[in-house]
């Protein structure tokens, strides 16, 4: 066996093209193949093996096969009708073997390839896109430095034992698809020892949209200078494609981020504050007590090898500039991919200003050649593409090539542009939409400059394309620009207005339309979600308000808005599966929300509704862990009301929103100032409902502050204003925070009757949420009393019941209680792995109150070994978060917590002890963590 070269090849979509054209033409197009495939091996030194929709090909060297491949794909895009191809090779030892001669006479091919060698080849041919060529890491050893190539990461190869880093060699298009994946081909990445699929890596990159066209050189680009450089922004003019660009790359790109790619479209944000919390929603990085959104993303992000795709920045820059700053700063590895009109003017962030696509020229006299030199220009590339789609079984050729040219370089290869002219082919054809370009656009150029012209060329296709429409399309387009956030089938009808009786195919038409003109996109899900590009809702939202019918649209929305809030409220409330409901119809609707909430605030007749809005919200917010924003949103209703007061029922509302916010912040005397204002406001309104609220938030306050009795009679009178409103999910939670407050003192006669009738009253009424917390309570109440058993069953039926319901934090309550209840059957460290595990998760940093409690459950694993010096460890770290939260302990437990630190202080003494005690609490808590989970990892 020796080592060789061999290059494998495939014809791209020649079965659909030999459907589109039929067997005989298509024999025509594989004859000329064959001639100009078989003439560059005469050129190159090659030998041909085998043949089928490709060829397999035999080199002595590395260059040779690199060089053919190059020329095959020019020369296939030359031909009269275009081919495109794949190809792939490798350098490896192959055996030859020469078959019989009555064998060739019989149809055998003279020379076999065998070995491992050639089916690597076919799999690495297998991922190339089409118009490319890639190489393994032997073949690229093999062609030396000098020979261009760029990683398209590691694959793991059906068949192959170790996964293969693959490289893409020089291309002759800069339009190549991307690298497919498949069951015998699939991108991997390393996370630490292991290799992963890409799939299973962390993000949330939207799917690229079809036909990603033109910009291969940019991607390139991209992926060079994010080799260097920790922030790169795409400015350009909007419609340029700076989104799609980076949408592209960060695909391509994936395989370097084991610690996740992750898009932020920041396109509906208004308000620069929530900026941070935006991207934190993004990285589903809950807010934390201890930290706000920019510190809970430095830790989440603080050595992870991630890329975060900021898009849109232009009318945040200032903020995203902030942002961005801080988490260069705090974490090692992260790069940002920002898309902006503008740079964001950070010291070390690098610009890539994103242009036009290059346009093509033609060839005067006679017609042929000219597709071949009109493909030479991606705009031309791209507004085939396009029509392709539209139109069916459009195909640019000799006679269609001038038109397609003349209309791209009317538009100034503006991607955008050409999209929305493409769009029309179906309509007009390709000489009307030429026509009436021409008459459009004649006048353009501008002494202002090019990118200014290419503003205006934008900005008039648009109006180009809205002119085209019916008046009832333009109607529609410009009432829908309202919506920032998107929009479903239900909002569509409710801001469109439909005609009275509840027919509304005539809107669905003109939505069809609308997507059919590329004017709105759909996200492809089920049911769809429709959303308008920024520059063409940007274009609406003018032309909107210089018609003069923006306040009725607007009408409609806020009526939309209000509506919403207030049928959701009921359900936030519930606890089942009405609650599972309101909180999927407002995460939808997330985007919209915060534009009516900044249009509410900046718009003096909507200071009461938003008003009730935030009350209506403040529980929502609350179950997403969303407390930072919906203080923030609280505090500037308060502020406006101040200037302009407003009714006390309404003041007491976003005092109550504030102050639950504020409490599970943990800023305890700005949530008891909020909470005791409501209280005053509300008492006099007799609205039993939102005083229970009131009480029942106080009560928690008290109790968790050392004023058991305070508490005790806020949650009786929490009680009784449920019942007077009729709300048996608020009663159920007020007996329930009843029997939780007696269970801490060891008043278990008290807490038992309370918990009955609260779980009574849960499953009566259908509020599974609300019984899990009762199950909680009694789990704790049998691990008290020793009931082993009976305490496991517990916690397993009330962690199903939180998963019901979809409450995260109850369910790492249950996981917690679990690790507790591993120490009552003396599996003291399995106990320990499970905590260290727990503690270890991101979403732990939002918990202080549960970090608390489980620093003590491994006090008593510890306890139980026993390890004296990590009993005192962690009973200093159980201090100190107690006492920074200000936290009344429950009873029973820190009795026993106290016990097993007295025997610590036994074994120990007195100076062992009190130095041991302070490291727990004078060590960070990650740090903390990290010796508990290495000490856990060491035990039997």
């Amino acid at each position: 066996m020796e080592d060789r070269a061999l290059l494998l090849t495939d014809v791209v979509d020649s079965t659909r093209l030999a459907a589109e054209l039929g067997d005989e033409a298509m024999a025509r197009i594989w004859m000329a193949h064959d001639r100009v495939a078989r003439e560059l091996l005469r050129v190159h030194g090659g030998r041909e093996i085998d043949k089928t929709d490709g060829m397999l090909l035999l080199f002595g060297r590395a260059e040779e096969a690199a060089a053919y491949a190059r020329d095959y794909h020019r020369a296939l895009a030359s031909l009269q009708v275009p081919l495109r191809a794949r190809a792939g090779l490798h350098v490896g030892a192959v055996l030859l073997r020469a078959n019989h001669a009555d064998d060739v006479a019989r149809g055998a091919k003279p020379l076999e390839v065998e070995g491992l060698a050639k089916p690597l080849t076919a799999r690495v041919m297998s991922v190339a896109g089409a118009g490319q060529t890639l190489a393994t890491a032997a073949g690229c050893v093999a062609l030396g430095a000098e020979t261009a190539r760029r990683s398209v990461g590691h694959w793991r190869l059906k068949g192959i034992p170790e996964p293969l880093e693959l490289y893409l060699l020089d291309s002759v298009v800069d339009d190549a698809s991307p690298l497919p994946e498949h069951d015998k081909a699939h991108r991997v990445a390393r996370d630490g020892e292991r290799w992963l699929p890409l799939a299973e890596l962390p993000g949330n990159l939207p799917r690229p949209g079809p036909g990603f066209v033109g910009r291969a050189r940019e991607v390139e680009t991209i992926s060079d200078r994010l080799a260097e450089v920790r922030c790169l922004t795409l400015v350009g003019i909007g419609g340029i494609g700076k989104t799609r660009l980076a949408l592209q790359a960060a695909t391509e790109l994936r395989h370097r981020y084991s610690g996740g790619t992750w898009f932020v479209d920041l396109s509906a944000l208004r308000v620069g504050a929530l900026v941070a919390t935006a991207v934190a929603e993004a990285l589903d990085v809950g807010e934390s007590v201890q930290m706000n959104p920019e510190e809970a993303l430095v830790h989440r992000l603080r050595e992870a090898r991630a890329l975060l795709v900021l898009d849109n920045c232009e009318h945040l820059a200032e903020a995203c500039a902030a942002l961005v700053r801080r988490l260069m700063s705090g974490t090692a590895a992260l790069q940002v991919l920002a898309t902006s009109r503008d740079p964001l003017g950070l010291s070390d962030e690098e610009t890539l200003q994103v242009e036009p696509l290059p346009l093509p020229g033609l060839p005067a006299g006679p017609l042929e050649g000219r597709v071949r030199e009109a493909l030479r220009s991606p705009a031309v590339r791209l507004f085939a593409d396009r029509a392709a789609r539209r139109g069916k079984g459009f195909v640019l050729s000799e006679a269609t090539a001038e038109s397609v040219v003349e209309i791209c370089s009317q538009l100034d290869g503006l991607p955008l542009a050409i999209e929305l002219a493409a769009a029309r082919l179906p309509l007009l054809g390709l000489e009307g939409i030429r026509a009436r370009l021409h008459q459009r656009f004649k006048l353009l150029v501008s002494p202002a400059g090019a990118l200014r012209a290419r503003h205006r060329t934008l900005l008039e296709v648009i109006d180009w394309s809205f002119q085209l429409l019916g008046a009832a399309e333009q109607s529609l387009l410009l009432r829908l620009s309202v919506l920032a956030g998107g929009f479903d089938a239900a909002l569509l009808r409710a801001v469109a207005d439909p005609a009275p009786g509840g027919d509304d195919w005539a809107l669905l038409d003109g939505l069809a339309t609308l997507m059919e003109r590329s004017l709105v996109t759909s996200d492809q899900a089920d049911p769809p979600r429709y959303r308008m590009l920024e520059t063409i809702r940007s274009y609406a939202l003018e032309r909107l308000a210089a018609g003069g019918a923006a306040g009725a649209a607007w009408g409609r929305f806020e009526a939309w808005g209000d509506h919403l809030v207030r049928s959701t409220e009921p359900g936030l409330m519930s606890g089942g599966a009405e609650q599972g409901a309101a909180l999927a119809r407002l995460d939808a609707e997330r985007d919209n929300l915060r534009v009516l909430l900044a249009r509410g605030l900046a718009t003096p007749h909507l200071h009461g509704p938003v008003a009730s809005w935030c009350t209506g919200l403040y529980r929502y917010w609350l179950l997403r862990g969303r407390r930072r924003e919906g203080l923030e949103w609280s505090e500037r209703v308060l502020a406006l009301a101040m200037a302009e007061p407003l009714a006390p029922d309404l003041r007491a509302g976003v005092r109550l929103a504030a102050g639950a916010m504020a409490y599970r912040l943990c800023e305890f005397d700005l949530a008891r100032a909020h909470l005791e204002e409501a209280l005053r406001l509300a008492t006099p309104q007799g609205d039993d409902l939102l005083l229970s609220r009131i009480l029942m938030n106080l009560g928690n306050l008290q109790a968790d502050h050392h004023d058991p009795g305070g508490a005790r009679a806020r949650y009786e009178l929490a009680g009784d204003a449920a019942r007077r409103a009729g709300s048996a999910p608020l009663e159920a939670m007020a007996l329930s925070n009843a029997g939780r407050l007696a269970l801490s003192q060891g008043d278990l006669d008290t807490a038992v009757p309370l918990l009955d009738r609260a779980q009574q009253l849960c499953r009566e009424t259908g509020n599974p949420l609300q019984e899990a917390f009762v199950l909680s309570y009694r789990a704790e109440i049998a691990r008290l009393q020793q009931r082993y058993d009976e305490h496991e069953s517990l916690v397993e039926a009330y962690a199903a019941l939180a998963r019901q319901a979809g409450d995260s934090d109850l369910q790492l309550q249950a996981r917690l209680d679990l690790a507790e209840a591993c120490i009552g059957r003396q599996r003291y460290g399995d106990a320990l792995r499970s905590l260290g595990d727990l503690l270890s998760r991101p979403e732990m940093v939002d918990h202080p109150y549960l970090s608390h409690t489980a620093m003590g459950v491994a006090l008593l694993a510890a306890a139980g070994l026993p390890d004296w010096h990590w009993v005192a460890r962690l009973r200093g770290a159980e201090r100190l978060i107690g006492e920074t939260l200000g936290l009344t302990p429950f009873e029973g437990t820190d009795r026993e917590h106290a016990a097993c630190e007295r025997q610590a202080f036994e074994h120990l003494g007195e100076w062992q002890h009190a130095a041991l005690l302070q490291e727990g609490a004078g060590l960070p808590l990650p740090q903390l963590v990290r010796a508990l989970v290495q000490w856990a990892a060491s035990l039997p």
